[in-house]
């Protein structure tokens, strides 16, 4: 059990006791006969997309690879991760991972470990957090019980049907409700060009085929988006005759649009030689100069919204943290979006990836009705930021900690779930804790509350720390 599981064998966990359906067939010269049912399975769902590497033990990353397709349809994509080695994670598989562990795949302790064997026991405890149910890991409506045959290639998707009746029947039960809706085919072969893939209906073989663009890692139908790491509408465009498809994804025109904004403020603001810091205190003070907080554009945040911003110089708190994001983004500095409650009001601020290590920002808290630029919450660690946020960013969830020993807290994250869960928030109450390392000074800026003031006291002839609850 604590030997690192191969795809192979991951593969036979989700897959070794289902069989076929003979609807499914897949067109790869490399599957054959001898291939095993559970390994076409696993190709026809998403778990695996080629016969390479199926005996070579997984690390924890590539596990995460090959199970994000169970989770990021169910669970929704996820930006923030949740565990204190997030600065470890590969930024390109950022997303990946902290949509697996929003699926609750299990930490080791409060870090993920990219490189650390993912464990035959690691599997089994998480089979069941991860459901392969999309063809192809795509979320294309293909009900087996609907159709003749699904032909399958590494990235093509033929559904085919007995007639052309039974085509049109099913274009319109499942996708009138999703942006090919509106589509007029007259029973005749249509070839529409998505910015995610290439759809064609009614092929000769009265077949609805979907080929994916170069560069897609998801595809979801139902809601209207594709992408490989961003969400982009899909915007379906009618083909006439021969015309030629270009087979790389691209942008959406909400992101064109806002890309037309953004591109003249960096190269506005960002001067050539500039280090990654001094392209993000740039983009910091622009945001700050730039936006006037004015409660009479507090609205849904999106990009609409965003670019009315750029333009009117006005906005709320998501309008700050959405423009220094995409802003960081398009300047190729990873960054985050992140809302939360503190101090019971909504808010939202930013986490930037910056030499190494994930800080925050909130750009509206460093607006000041003067004029002037403040720094109070610029690039702030976590624990420093705690003391007036709940930040999410390489911050564990409490629950990672189990059985803890209040004599024995090794660190500044195990406290803050022992308090966390242990703590009432009651005048008059105390907990007591010893720190294993003394070297290790207890920060409690996290801890928080509108009714009562907690204080922290140390009794070095015992070596113990009492925080205690005192009304306001």
């Amino acid at each position: 059990f604590n030997k690192a599981v191969t795809l192979d064998e991951l593969a036979q966990l989700y897959f070794g006791s289902k069989e076929l359906s003979d609807k499914i067939v897949i067109e790869d010269p490399s599957f054959d006969a001898n291939t095993p049912d559970y390994i076409k399975q696993a190709f026809a769902y998403g778990l695996i997309h080629d016969l390479k590497d199926l005996n070579k033990p997984l690390t924890r990353l590539e596990a995460a690879r090959s199970l994000v397709n169970g989770a990021m349809y169910h669970n929704g994509f996820w930006n923030a991760l949740s565990v204190t080695d997030a600065a470890s994670i590969p930024l390109a598989d950022q997303i990946t991972v902290a949509t697996c562990l929003h699926a609750y795949m299990k930490p080791i302790g409060d870090k993920f470990e990219p490189q650390s064997s993912y464990t035959k026991e690691q599997a089994i405890l998480d089979k069941h957090l991860f459901y392969f149910k999309n063809i192809r890991g795509y979320n294309i409506p293909a009900k087996l019980g609907e159709i003749s045959k699904v032909v399958l290639g590494k990235n093509k998707i033929n559904i085919l049907f007995e007639n052309k009746d039974a085509v049109q029947a099913y274009i319109d039960d499942r996708f009138d409700d999703t942006v090919l809706g509106k589509i007029k085919t007259n029973k005749s072969y249509t070839k529409i060009d998505t910015n995610g893939a290439l759809i064609e209906l009614f092929t000769p073989e009265n077949g609805i085929k979907f080929t994916m663009k170069n560069g897609v890692t998801y595809f979801d139908l139902e809601e209207g988006v594709c992408g490989p790491g961003l969400s982009y509408d899909l915007e379906p465009v009618v083909l006439k005759g021969n015309e030629k498809v270009n087979m790389n994804t691209q942008i959406d025109s909400i992101h064109k649009k806002l890309y037309a904004k953004l591109d003249p403020i960096l190269v506005k603001i960002i001067k050539p030689g500039m280090t990654q810091e001094q392209k993000v205190k740039a983009i910091h003070d622009f945001v700050v100069k730039h936006i006037t907080y004015d409660t009479r554009y507090r609205n849904v945040d999106n990009l609409e919204n965003l670019m009315i911003c750029i333009d009117k110089g006005r906005g709320v708190c998501g309008d700050y943290s959405l423009l220094f994001m995409h802003l960081c983004r398009r300047a190729s500095i990873p960054s985050t979006y992140e809302v939360g409650d503190p101090d019971t009001l909504d808010h939202a601020w930013n986490a930037v990836y910056l030499n190494g290590r994930w800080l925050f920002v909130d750009t509206t808290w460093d607006d000041n009705d003067s004029g002037k630029i403040l720094y109070t919450h610029y690039l702030k660690d976590r624990f420093t930021f705690m003391s007036s946020h709940t930040p999410y960013m390489g911050v564990p969830d409490p629950d990672y900690y189990t059985d803890i020993d209040p004599m024995n807290i090794k660190t500044q994250d195990e406290l803050r779930a022992y308090l966390l869960e242990e703590f009432y928030w009651v005048n008059g109450y105390k907990l007591t804790f010893r720190m294993a390392d003394k070297n290790i000074k207890p920060i409690i800026t996290y801890m928080k509350d509108s009714y009562v003031t907690v204080s922290l006291t140390y009794d070095s002839k015992n070596d113990l720390y009492t925080v205690a609850a005192k009304a306001r």
